[in-house]
């Protein structure tokens, strides 16, 4: 079976090209590479969230779903785990797990992160 590589632009314009989803190749390098480039950009909510916005959903998180205590928090598909780094700010322990070799890479490099 011959597999493709899309870029989450490429898959907005055309998704039945890319389908189905469960094979999208997350732990693929390249691939993964491509991804972190969309997830980290300021200019566009393609790959993920713009800052202002993560940053407005962790403060809610931690202060209306987590009552503003400091917790254990596991982020599950983490990406390059900006959610975790916020929520650590604020002063919750978290771990975050993913697929994605870049977004590993880049979470683990950010300031604050431990591998």
């Amino acid at each position: 079976m011959e597999k493709k590589v899309f870029t989450i632009s490429e898959f907005l314009e055309n998704p039945e090209k890319a389908l189905p989803a469960r094979e999208i190749p997350w732990s693929d390098p390249g691939f993964s590479r491509r991804i972190l480039k969309d997830q980290l950009n300021p200019d566009h909510d393609i790959g993920g969230r713009r800052l202002a916005a993560i940053e407005k959903l962790t403060r809610f998180i931690h202060y209306h779903l987590l009552g503003g205590n400091a917790t254990t928090v596991l982020d599950l598909g983490c990406g390059p785990g900006l959610y975790s780094h916020i929520l650590g700010e604020i002063g919750n322990r978290c771990t975050g797990l993913d697929i994605a070799p870049a977004a590993i890479e880049y979470a683990q490099k950010s300031p604050g992160q431990k591998s």
